[in-house]
Order: structure tokens, then C-alpha cells, then sequence
């Protein structure tokens, strides 16, 4: 699934997804293989469609992780994360997939209950995906999503 997009498909313990001066680290504790997709310009390159930057696969334990990275712009990262879901390209090959969405941001723009009502709002529309709006630079547990630092 997406073979012509993977970047890499392994078992490596830390997987890093950056771009400009936004990243985010997933910590693979448990060792599974995990494929790197790059969604933005591969699997999706119309350019007026909108997508998110990548998409992290654990085939063997069918789970999506689905990343946005976007600076200070949260409200356009989420957009761009709901977007992806929603496209077809993505939606028939992973319904049955558990999915997490994380929106990565460089600051903290809004306040910590407005995130919250935000990511109720996401996870009523996309009932099979968990969002998460996290800072840049943090690591966070592959399998659990929780933070490590």
C-alpha cells in the first residue's frame, strides 16, 4: 500500500518527521515495522487538494498515524488532517485501521480548552481517528501516543 511513496519501511526505534522548523519524533518501543509515507506531493499531488505532510503505517498491527506539521497555524493543520481522512486515495485502503492524527505545532496558540473542544470536535467527525494537537520537538510513544518528553 503506497509502495512509491515510502521513504522507508523498518523496525527502527525513533522515526522523525520534520520539515522547516517543525518535527516531531515517534519512539517505536515495541520494534514494529513502520512505513514512512509521504502523503503531500506523492501519494496525493494536486496541489489545490488539501493533505497532511506524512503518514506513519503499522501493517502487521493495523494502526495509521497521520502527521501535520504546520508552524503556529493549528486551525490549517487540523483542516489539512480532516481533509486527508476524508480523500479516497487514503479512506478505502485504511477504514479498517485504528488511526491517530497529530497536528504539530511550533508554539502554544490557543488555550488548553479550546484544544480540547477541538479535538472532541475531530474525533465526532472522524470516529476512527484520534487528534492530537502537540508541540514541536517532543517525542511521543508510537504505540500509545502518550509523550515521552
Amino acid at each position: 500500500m503506497f509502495e512509491n511513496c515510502r521513504e522507508f519501511e523498518d523496525t527502527r526505534e525513533n522515526i522523525v518527521c520534520e520539515e522547516k522548523r517543525t518535527k516531531v519524533t515517534f519512539h517505536n518501543s515495541a520494534r514494529e515495522t513502520v512505513a514512512k509515507i509521504r502523503i503531500d506531493g506523492c501519494v496525493i499531488t494536486d496541489k489545490a487538494v488539501k493533505k497532511c505532510d506524512y503518514l506513519l503505517l503499522c501493517v502487521g498491527i493495523r494502526k495509521a498515524v497521520f502527521v501535520e506539521l504546520k508552524g503556529n497555524k493549528v486551525i490549517v493543520a487540523i483542516e489539512q488532517l480532516s481533509a486527508t481522512l476524508d480523500n479516497e486515495i487514503i479512506k478505502e485502503p485504511l477504514k479498517q485501521y485504528k488511526k491517530r492524527a497529530y497536528a504539530v505545532v511550533t508554539g502554544n496558540p490557543f488555550p488548553l480548552s479550546k484544544i480540547q473542544n477541538i479535538q472532541d470536535g475531530f474525533s465526532k467527525k472522524h470516529r476512527s481517528c484520534t487528534l492530537r494537537v502537540v508541540r514541536s520537538s517532543r517525542i511521543y510513544d508510537l504505540m500509545s501516543g502518550k509523550p515521552i518528553t
